[in-house]
């Protein structure tokens, strides 16, 4: 049995292959310390079980990652194949929807989002997420919503899912609205 992924990227690997040297390393400009660094992908832009969710998935509890996984490779595909080989693209209609949520869900799984809703002071995100999450726990809220939208391949999959919470169906359309 393989080990379960630990290493959770909030920017997938696929798209951070592309800035690498032919070693497959790049640099790396961390903020905190004002250095830039050469690193390989599967050490930047992401955190140590970022998306395990042990509350929603006691039985798989990296459920969550392997299907970020499994859409990541879809959309890799779409890129490679209309993107990268074609002189002219087009996308089929389902193609442009799976890749618009893509987005939208790139900025919803961020770290950056995670830590928003793992914020005591953020009372923002608690009005998002106590009247749907009775036992308080915010973060549990986001992880529960992001294993459910992950699952889906459209904004319209989104709306009509009768799991995910009515504020994170408009928190994942915020960027996307006249595409």
């Amino acid at each position: 049995m393989h080990p379960q992924p630990i290493r959770h990227h909030y920017i997938p690997q696929f798209i951070l292959r592309n800035f690498c040297f032919e070693d497959g390393h790049l640099y790396y400009f961390d903020k905190q310390t004002g250095c830039i660094s050469v690193k390989d992908t599967r050490d930047v832009f992401m955190a140590r079980n970022l998306y395990r969710d042990e509350i929603n998935y006691a039985a798989d509890p990296v459920k969550i990652e392997k299907d970020l996984a499994e859409y990541e490779r879809e959309v890799a595909q779409i890129i490679r194949e209309r993107f990268l080989n074609e002189r002219e693209f087009f996308l089929t209609f389902e193609e442009n929807e799976k890749l618009k949520l893509f987005f939208a869900i790139m900025g919803f799984r961020s770290l950056s989002a995670r830590n928003s809703f793992n914020d005591s002071r953020s009372q923002h995100t608690k009005d998002y997420c106590l009247p749907y999450q009775p036992d308080g726990n915010v973060l549990d809220c986001w992880k529960r919503n992001l294993g459910y939208i992950v699952q889906c391949r459209s904004f319209e999959e989104v709306w009509n899912h009768p799991h995910i919470d009515e504020p994170m169906k408009v928190f994942s359309r915020r960027d996307t609205v006249g595409i």
